[in-house]
Formats: C-alpha cells, sequence, structure tokens
C-alpha cells in the first residue's frame, strides 16, 4: 500500500497510477521524475538543505485529491477574503477553480495549462534552468493537476487587483497538493496579484507549488505572496522572467507554517529590468522558515533590491539564502541585498548567507546581514517614557517589519498585513488573548 512507502516512494507510486503516455506534458514528468528518483529526499550533508531536516516527510501519511466538484465542497469561501479591498477574488481547491464563487473579468484569459503545452502557440513550459531546479520543483512537474495558464493581455492596465485563493482541503485526510500555475503579463501590461495559501479541514495541508512568471516588454508586476495557514507544510518555487524595460516586484509574506520553504528566482534576461524582492517572516514554536532567492542578473543595465526582515520566537528556525549573480555582459548593473532579523527568544535560530558572485567590472553591488536582540537604546528611551517593556517590545518588533510593508504601493494592502503582523506579534509576546485579536474580516 502507499502508505507503507517513504515520502518519494509515494511520489512515485502515484506518477505511476495517475499518467500514461496520452498525457500531453508526459516527457515533461518523465524527465522530472527521472531527476527526483536519481537526486533522492535531501538530507542535511546537501548544502541547499543543510538547516532543514525533511526526514519528517516519510513519517506523514497523506491523499492527493485532484478532483473536486464544487456541489461537493463545503468551504466557507467568504472567510478567506481579505476585508476593504476592492478585487477579483478567484477561488481554486486543489488547483482547481471554482468558477460559482469565483470573480473573472472578461478580459482576463485563464485556461487549462494542458492546453496551452502543445498548442499551436507554444508556451515555454517547465523552462527552468537545471542548476535552479529543486527536487520540489519536480515533484510538482512529475505530479501536478489542474494547472492553470494565466495571461494579462498586452497594453493593459489593471487598476483593480487579481487575489487568487489557494485552498487545500484537507477534510479527508492530510491532503498533498501539487499546485501549477504559469502567468504571462503582457506587453504594456501593469497588474497587481496577490496570492494566498490556506486549508480547510482538520488535517495538515502540504502544499507543493510552482509558478513560472514570464513579463513582456515594459511589462509590470506587483506580486503579494501571503502564507498566514497554522501548521501548513509549504514548498513553494518561484521563476519570473523577464523582458527589456519590465518590472518585478515581490513581497512573499510568512506569518504562519509548520515548514515554509521558498524558493524565489529571477532572471533579468534583457536590458533596464528592475527586480524588487521583499520579505517579512515570523515564527514561532518549533516552526522552520526557510527562504532561497536568486537574482540572475544576465544583461547591462539592470538593478535588483532585495530587503528581508524576520523575527524569530520560542525554538523556531529562520533561514535566508540570498544570490546575487552578475554575468560577464552584465555591466552598469546596481544590486542590493539585506537582510536583518529579530531573535526573541535564546532558543530561536537564524541562518543567514548573502552571496554575490560577480563577473562583470562596472557595476554597484553590496548584501549585507544582521542578527541579535532588540536595540537596548531604544528599549530604555521607551521605557522612561512609561511603556512597560511588553509593550515596548512589541513597538519596536512592528516598526522593524514595517519599513518593509511601507514599501507596498497599496495602501489597503499595506493596513490589512499590518493587522496580521500586530495580531502575530503580541500572541506571541502573550500580550493581549485571542478575544482581543483584531478582526481581519
Amino acid at each position: 500500500m502507499i502508505n507503507n512507502l517513504n515520502f518519494l516512494g509515494k511520489v512515485k507510486s502515484e506518477f505511476d497510477g495517475n499518467f500514461n503516455n496520452n498525457d500531453l506534458s508526459i516527457q515533461h514528468r518523465k524527465t522530472a521524475i527521472e531527476r527526483v528518483m536519481n537526486f533522492g529526499l535531501p538530507t542535511l550533508k546537501h548544502e541547499d538543505w543543510k538547516y532543514a531536516n525533511l526526514s519528517f516527510l516519510n513519517k506523514i501519511d497523506y491523499t492527493s485529491n485532484y478532483k473536486q466538484k464544487p456541489n461537493d465542497i463545503k468551504i466557507d469561501f467568504d472567510k478567506f477574503k481579505i476585508s476593504d479591498i476592492d478585487v477579483y477574488n478567484i477561488f481554486l481547491v486543489n488547483g482547481l477553480i471554482i468558477n460559482d464563487v469565483s470573480d473573472i473579468p472578461d478580459n482576463l484569459i485563464i485556461d487549462n495549462l494542458e492546453n496551452r503545452i502543445n498548442s499551436d502557440n507554444t508556451i515555454k513550459f517547465n523552462d527552468i534552468q537545471e542548476e535552479r531546479q529543486t527536487i520540489f520543483s519536480s515533484i510538482n512537474t512529475t505530479l501536478y493537476k489542474n494547472g492553470l495558464y494565466i495571461n494579462f493581455d498586452k497594453h493593459t492596465i489593471f487598476n483593480k487587483a487579481f487575489h487568487f485563493i489557494y485552498i487545500n482541503d484537507c477534510s479527508d485526510g492530510n491532503n498533498f497538493s501539487n499546485l501549477r500555475r504559469y502567468i504571462e503579463v503582457g506587453t504594456n501590461t501593469e497588474v497587481t496579484i496577490i496570492e494566498s495559501f490556506v486549508s480547510s479541514g482538520n488535517f495538515q495541508p502540504i502544499t507543493n507549488s510552482l509558478l513560472e512568471v514570464n513579463l513582456g516588454e515594459n511589462a509590470k508586476l506587483n506580486h503579494f505572496k501571503i502564507q498566514s495557514d497554522t501548521d501548513a507544510i509549504h514548498f513553494d518555487f518561484i521563476q519570473a522572467k523577464q523582458s527589456k524595460h519590465s518590472n518585478y516586484s515581490n513581497l512573499t509574506f510568512t506569518s504562519d507554517g509548520a515548514f515554509v520553504r521558498n524558493n524565489l528566482n529571477s532572471l533579468l534576461n534583457s536590458e533596464n529590468c528592475e527586480t524588487h524582492f521583499l520579505g517579512v517572516f515570523i515564527g514561532d514554536q518549533d516552526n522552520i522558515i526557510d527562504n532561497h532567492t536568486f537574482v540572475d542578473h544576465a544583461k547591462p543595465n539592470c538593478m535588483s533590491n532585495e530587503n528581508y526582515r524576520g523575527i524569530l520566537f520560542d525554538k523556531s528556525t529562520g533561514i535566508f539564502n540570498g544570490k546575487i549573480l552578475v554575468r560577464k555582459d552584465a555591466q552598469k548593473t546596481n544590486a542590493y541585498q539585506s537582510n536583518k532579523n529579530i531573535l526573541a527568544s535564546k532558543d530561536a535560530t537564524i541562518n543567514t548567507k548573502p552571496e554575490l558572485e560577480i563577473y562583470a567590472d562596472d557595476v554597484k553591488c553590496s548584501h549585507g546581514a544582521t542578527s541579535g536582540s532588540l536595540d537596548k537604546n531604544s528599549m530604555f528611551y521607551l521605557r522612561a517614557r512609561g511603556l512597560d517593556p511588553i509593550k515596548a517590545e512589541s513597538l519596536l518588533m512592528n516598526a522593524f517589519v514595517s519599513s518593509v510593508i511601507e514599501e507596498i504601493p497599496n495602501v489597503l494592502l499595506k493596513n490589512y498585513l499590518k493587522k496580521i503582523i500586530v495580531n502575530k506579534l503580541n500572541k506571541d509576546l502573550h500580550f493581549i488573548n485571542e478575544e482581543d485579536l483584531i478582526s481581519l474580516s
């Protein structure tokens, strides 16, 4: 039985039982499963996984619920909406769009990914550099179903944001959902996307998501990813490819999750591109939050800016590995990277590794990382003005991560994330009770 197998044994068994040679993407899947089985589940000896022990995956029994009929779904969709923000809410359960409750405008093209792989206008599916692939991006290629193709048309300014709400249905057991998205942003198009990863049911969600983003010339994408699902296991992989004069801005916001691994990559593949990677992560209990970023400056006259901040409580572990590659032809590159962390407990751990690899000589690049406790002078200043220690800590921690949140242009989304931060910090500081939490709805 599948439950008697280890994690990769289950992956192989699912592949053998669910896909055949008639599947349009079968060659991609065969290549991916071969890579998975040859590589094996990473151990602490693998450089990219040296702080994250994955052996717990072998102990989890799970199902993979690929199909859902809308009339079989008993989910309160409204509770996953973001209040006070006028957005198009698009709901997906285990990767399948639920049209009855989704708001999809006429000028947005959404299709099944399978319909686009071998069409006349073949997309560059799974166009990910071999060295950027991870074991989980390959597992996603092996097992995904209900893949999503999203196209934002050329020469369009979308004034209203799109909120994609991915629900992992765990009503029947621990559910392993392999979520696949492919997004194209057309030439001279500007759009804002919010992605929320949530779950429904009493069992543990295991989500393995992969997103390929292609930005056309002079395209701009504001991309906000919200991970706030308690006890979730989440592996997420993003590959963005940028054309001339394009601008890709990503905020990865992680306030909950038992184990979270984010791989965020951008290829600046033409001149005058901009990339902005922002990150906020708050860990507690014995959670692990692992962020790996990679910015590939392949062409000249481009800039990238990276700013990640983390706060770690209890026995939680934070990991940040950020690499900037400046290739030989990428002259006139400006690249900046910063990671700052607060250890709010003597048992919390942060492992940070900023990297620069530069082969061009006319560049401006810098990186830095800091880790430690709250500033004693700031604490003294607040205490001297009558604040008790816990309130002072809460105020300083809010200010610490809010400096990243302030870079969000959408005021209503900014305020929503600030509410989550206030609730999270004050709860971890034991400053307020459950009934005192700020309402998010």
